[in-house]
């Protein structure tokens, strides 16, 4: 099962009493322009898609996929991945089920959860099948290919075996393009389909899944980046305890560093008992007291035995105002040393909305 492809020299005058270009004439008046119920209907499902989407990670998705940066970082990724998807049906002559669209959900089930990685990859699949007027063989084939890497994926905390979970979805999706094949064409010859590699469809197929790994892989880090994620790399970066800001911490306020080391400690063991980020957590408990450097004699934990207390002789609420400064001081601090905002969101949350207790 194929799609018949006519190629014809640029600058050819297209005449109408030859076949081939017959269908090419009927092929362009199909498509080019395309009129504007058909460009209204387009949109309507694009919109729709994109809402659903939104609505589900605004309501259902982890708790960062609920951040707007995030959810317009992955909108961003999903454009860059329709316009390769173009770009190769456009440029190439290669099938078009060597696209590449795995790659986002692999990069979602990576920095969040399976769940949001399998929806991504039913949005990503019909945006890609749109390009071919919702073709159902290539519907089918991305759509089993990022579902199966998504759950082939076992060990996010080595992103590089994301190449084996592409390689393994574009098998398992071989085999779903024979049986696809085999129900609306009665048979599949194998021999045939394989005689002519870079016109093969089972070795797109298989081909599309690899090159999703290899993309994974590849561009990992700004995807992080565009998707507001801190890479495991960075993290245990920022856990060196030589990290100029860990090491100001320690000097300058090292009653509030041990205090952070030890909520650390705690923070790191709940966020694995309840299946959170606990590397992240982990740096963030690190980090959340930064802003105590400023005036580390505010805070009890770095008074020395019988030193008096600053508060002592400051008002109520002046005293107060100097506590609650730490979490502000700290975000400045933390952003100014070009520290992932993942991070700094420990910084700037730790005390919560509500009243702040002694």
């Amino acid at each position: 099962y194929g799609h018949a492809r006519i190629i014809i020299p640029p600058h050819t005058t297209l005449d109408a009493r030859d076949e081939t270009h017959r269908a090419a004439i009927a092929y362009e008046a199909l498509r080019r322009p395309p009129g504007l119920a058909r460009l209204i209907a387009l949109f309507a499902i694009y919109s729709t898609l994109g809402m659903l989407l939104a609505t589900y990670l605004r309501r259902f998705g982890q708790s960062r996929m609920r951040l707007l940066r995030t959810q317009i970082g992955l909108f961003l990724l999903l454009l860059f991945q329709m316009c390769m998807v173009k770009g190769l049906l456009l440029f190439t002559g290669l099938p078009e089920l060597w696209v590449p669209v795995s790659a986002v959900p692999l990069w979602v089930a990576l920095s969040f959860d399976r769940r949001s990685a399998f929806l991504v990859t039913l949005v990503a699949a019909f945006l890609a099948a749109s390009l071919l007027r919702f073709d159902l063989v290539m519907l089918i084939v991305v759509l089993v290919r990022g579902m199966a890497a998504s759950l082939l994926y076992f060990d996010k905390k080595h992103p590089r075996k994301m190449l084996p979970a592409g390689a393994l979805a574009g098998l398992f999706a071989s085999v779903v393009y024979i049986a696809v094949a085999i129900v609306f064409e009665g048979s599949f010859d194998l021999g045939a389909d394989l005689a002519r590699p870079l016109e093969s469809m089972l070795v797109a197929t298989m081909g599309g899944g690899v090159m999703g790994g290899i993309c994974a892989v590849l561009v990992r880090d700004p995807a992080e980046r565009i998707l507001g994620v801190v890479s495991r790399d960075k993290l245990h970066d920022l856990t060196d305890l030589e990290q100029p800001l860990l090491k100001k911490m320690a000097a300058e306020a090292p009653g509030s560093w041990e205090h952070a080391r030890a909520m650390a400690n705690l923070a790191e063991a709940a966020a694995s008992a309840i299946g959170a980020d606990a590397l992240l957590t982990r740096v963030g408990a690190y980090y959340h007291d930064l802003g105590k450097t400023i005036q580390p004699k505010l805070f009890i934990e770095n008074l020395l035995p019988g030193e008096k207390s600053p508060h002592d002789d400051m008002d109520p609420e002046e005293s107060a105002a100097a506590i609650r400064a730490h979490v502000i001081e700290g975000t400045r601090l933390l952003r100014e040393g070009n520290i992932p905002e993942p991070v700094v969101e420990f910084a700037y949350t730790h005390h919560g909305t509500q009243l702040v207790e002694y």
